[in-house]
């Protein structure tokens, strides 16, 4: 194998596993936005090789990227704000400016709470609906021998 191809396939791997940790970051800190995380990661990185190529020194652009996150978080920070009511929700954003949609949404956020989970499914009907359920649902088995109280039966309780 010539040294051009085995550079080449080194390159995509560590593209491949850049992009895998970004996305996997994403989620595990906010949850979502793993595909927007994906397409600006793959951007920074393309952008970044093109600057090297041209001449750029790798820690000066490290250095840059760093300064710009520190100043993108403060801006964030300073124009944040926390959600208090159903007038401060902008609900209707997240789902094409849908008017319904985001008035059901913002009403679904003020019944469960700020801590409350919404969860978005299909269904054959073709009612819009709500259904809010009190608790915890394990969908099957424990997540944790640790759940276990009744070694015996095998029980939580």
């Amino acid at each position: 194998m010539l040294l051009g191809t085995r550079l080449s396939v080194l390159s995509v791997y560590i593209h491949l596993s850049y992009i895998l940790q970004v996305a996997t970051k994403t989620n595990n800190s906010a949850g979502d936005g793993t595909t927007t995380a994906i397409v600006l990661a793959r951007e920074v990185f393309r952008a970044g090789l093109l600057s090297i190529s041209y001449g750029a020194c790798p820690a000066s652009l490290k250095r840059g990227m760093d300064k710009t996150v520190k100043e993108f978080i403060r801006i964030l920070k300073e124009k944040s704000f926390a959600v208090k009511g159903k007038d401060d929700t902008k609900a209707s954003m997240s789902v094409g400016n849908d008017v319904f949609f985001g008035d059901l949404i913002a009403e679904t956020i003020n019944k469960i709470g700020r801590d409350g989970v919404i969860s978005i499914g299909s269904s054959s009907s073709s009612e819009t609906s709500v259904l809010i359920e009190e608790g915890m649902k394990i969908d099957k088995g424990y997540m944790s021998p640790h759940f276990i109280m009744n070694k015996d039966k095998s029980g939580g309780v």
